[in-house]
């Protein structure tokens, strides 16, 4: 009996039709893992990007209260919305990261 080997599949198989199907079923899996792949990257570049952002945000922020307090001594900020202790962690580390 003679076996068709895949150089695709790495494999041995019965039929030449065998092995073409396996290549192809091969070909559309690997089509579908680099299509996620892709969409992946994609969505992890639009939340670094949102990051970067709020990064820069905080930035600026944090050097205009700097030259407000230069220019006028002091800065008050007034809350008028619950804190949740959840935010004030998340706020604390992130401000951590920055220095």
């Amino acid at each position: 009996m003679i076996k068709f080997y895949s150089d695709v599949c790495h494999k041995s198989f019965d039929s030449q039709e065998e092995a073409e199907a396996a290549e192809k079923a091969l070909a559309t899996k690997n089509d579908e893992e680099a299509k996620k792949k892709a969409e992946r990257k994609a969505d992890a570049d639009k939340v670094q990007a949102a990051y970067d952002k709020v990064v820069d945000d905080c930035k600026e922020y944090n050097k205009l209260v700097n030259e407000f307090v230069k220019k006028y001594g002091s800065y008050h900020k007034t809350i008028n919305t619950p804190v949740k202790f959840g935010d004030i962690f998340d706020s604390f580390w992130d401000v951590l990261s920055l220095l």
